[in-house]
């Protein structure tokens, strides 16, 4: 079967991993045997899903258990889907398209260790808008995915004790300082948002009534669950240099992005340090303890001097290519010790992207990394943060 469009330029799918299907996911059909570089864990196979989609999602519905070890992310197996035929209407490809994403949601929920016995969430969003909440609202009581068990889209403006908070929350104009002033353990992710947020005023624009509109919902949360880490010496430098730097930690915490400040790797003499040299310790940054070959010996959130540090673990990271060169790899010269070191990382971090301000240097970057200009970093980290922007673009970028 080859590729098939929902619409002309997005969304499509496919059953074959050739047709290099897109955003968001490739569909492969497992009925038949599956080619065995898809779903291994070796190097081999990590190099081949790198040119694939970031979600992988195999339709295996027989009894071979052939994709049974398949790492997730980025592959996905699951039973009791069947394939669109080539001539499905349009309703029935976008039902099936949604499934599979509430399926992918409801594993990294799962993954997050939330909901429990099932795998549900709560989500809360604030328009600072009644009349645009009540359109959402309305249209999403007969659409409300299989992952949320409490969908709420607030009409008047949240007060303290801001009861309408839940796991995921994007609100308007209310800084997370003032809706969560103290840590809530049920609140899993807060992102202030406003209309100069790209990510925001699309929303605001999008039909409720949509398949758009119900697509945009499972990307926002799936990127709220993903949790990012980002080793660049600029961003901890520039973060570490703000009268506010505690705050804006705090608030990116919430939005799941960890800044790293000490990386220890077996083998060179001190760690190499991005921000606060002189200081030994330093409450919500992040610590790694690396191998040489890149595996991961520890993660670690340093929550000050007069407690011990959290361990912890992430989805994503983006790392700034020189610092990799230069600091950490810098005894890996050959691209192929470069594979072998993203291959080591990757099994503790599943989504390895590459940044830098030079442009791409296809013959420094290892082929199963991605790649991003830093200026994504810049701007949707830094400047006007969005957490659904950093990790969708992350994830549709390529070496």
């Amino acid at each position: 079967m080859s590729s098939q469009r929902v619409r002309k330029d997005k969304l499509l799918w496919s059953s074959a991993p050739g047709d290099l299907a897109i955003a968001p996911f490739l569909v492969v059909d497992g009925s038949h045997e599956i080619v065995n570089r898809l779903i291994g864990k070796n190097l081999d196979s990590d190099l081949y899903r790198s040119k694939l989609p970031s979600r992988i999602v195999i339709i295996d519905n027989d009894t071979s258990q052939q994709a049974n070890n398949a790492p997730f992310p980025p592959v996905l197996r699951v039973r009791g889907f069947s394939i669109p035929n080539l001539d499905a209407g349009q309703s029935d490809q976008e039902g099936f398209i949604l499934e599979l994403y509430d399926y992918w949601i409801e594993n990294l929920i799962t993954r997050r260790g939330l909901g429990g016995n099932e795998p549900k969430i709560s989500v809360s969003i604030y328009f600072d808008d009644s009349t645009k909440a009540q359109d959402w609202q309305r249209a999403f009581k007969e659409n409300c995915p299989s992952w949320a068990f409490d969908l709420r889209f607030v009409q008047s403006k949240p007060d303290y004790p801001y009861s309408d908070l839940r796991h995921v929350n994007v609100w308007r104009h209310i800084k997370r300082v003032t809706a969560l002033p103290s840590p809530r353990q049920d609140v899993q992710f807060y992102e202030m948002t406003s209309y100069h947020n790209a990510f925001f005023s699309f929303l605001y624009a999008v039909d409720p009534t949509s398949f758009h509109a119900r697509y945009l919902l499972r990307q926002l949360v799936e990127s709220a669950l993903l949790r990012v880490l980002v080793i660049d010496d600029r961003v901890a430098g520039t973060i570490w240099g703000r009268q506010d730097s505690g705050q804006k930690l705090e608030d990116l915490k919430y939005m799941g992005i960890f800044i790293a400040r000490k990386i220890t790797v077996d083998g060179q003499e001190k760690p190499i340090t991005l921000a606060g040299e002189q200081q030994e310790s330093a409450g919500g940054w992040v610590n790694l303890h690396l191998q040489e070959n890149g595996s991961i010996k520890s993660i670690e959130i340093d929550n000050g001097e007069d407690s011990a540090p959290t361990p912890a673990e992430f989805d994503v990271l983006f790392i700034h290519q020189t610092i990799f060169e230069n600091k950490i790899a810098s005894s890996r010269k050959q691209r192929q010790e470069k594979h072998e070191w993203v291959f080591n990382c990757k099994k503790t971090i599943p989504y390895v992207i590459f940044h830098s301000g030079r442009g791409k240097q296809l013959e420094l970057l290892p082929e199963n990394a991605a790649f991003l200009e830093y200026s994504v970093l810049q701007e949707h980290l830094l400047q006007e943060p969005s957490k659904f922007l950093l990790t969708q673009i992350a994830l549709s970028a390529k070496g």
